[in-house]
């Protein structure tokens, strides 16, 4: 693992605890971003914060697809705690249940195609019961568009991101503790 590495997508952003996907376009390789601190260390500050300040660097506006509940009860706390704009949603299944209990007055887009116009970057669940998420990544890549995936769980990370023998990788992987931080370097 690296130390004070950029991320490669000129965010420009000082560094922070992360795990990243570099060059997602070819074999995952994880790279460990920490502020100054030694390489022991994995999260200087507190996961929600972390996260929550890597959430607010993503370009706006950001799609936003989610389908089961594991990844978009992550993802529509940190929406709910940045409470800003520019955020294009679809959600399907749980996960729009979910959002209408946390957002009644905003609705969702209807497809994901909708949801990619125009958003510069994608961050997505990778949850089981749909293709909605895959989906969105494989148009994020045609697209150019840069991706986050969460991972909101310890197991199956690989297959999380194969459909029907098509493996679609993110431009980089969102992990929420250091027991998922660990599985995901064993996985990749």
């Amino acid at each position: 693992a690296g130390i004070n590495e950029k991320s490669g997508h000129g965010d420009g952003m000082a560094p922070s605890a992360a795990v990243s996907l570099g060059g997602a376009r070819g074999r995952p390789h994880w790279r460990q971003r920490l502020s100054g601190r030694l390489a022991g260390a994995i999260f200087p500050r507190p996961i929600f914060s972390f996260v929550t300040t890597r959430f607010a660097g993503l370009a706006s506006p950001t799609a936003v697809v989610a389908h089961d509940a594991g990844a978009a009860n992550l993802i529509l706390a940190w929406i709910r705690a940045q409470k800003e704009a520019g955020y294009r949603p679809v959600m399907q299944g749980p996960a729009a249940r979910l959002w209408t209990s946390l957002f009644a007055d905003l609705s969702t887009l209807k497809s994901v195609d909708e949801a990619l116009q125009g958003a510069v970057a994608l961050l997505s669940g990778t949850g089981w019961a749909s293709d909605l998420e895959h989906d969105a990544r494989r148009q994020a890549l045609s697209r150019g568009i840069y991706s986050v995936a969460v991972l909101d769980h310890w197991v199956n990370y690989r297959e999380r991101f194969v459909r029907h023998g098509e493996t679609v990788w993110p431009d980089e992987f969102w992990v929420t503790d250091k027991y998922a931080f660990e599985e995901a370097q064993r996985s990749f």
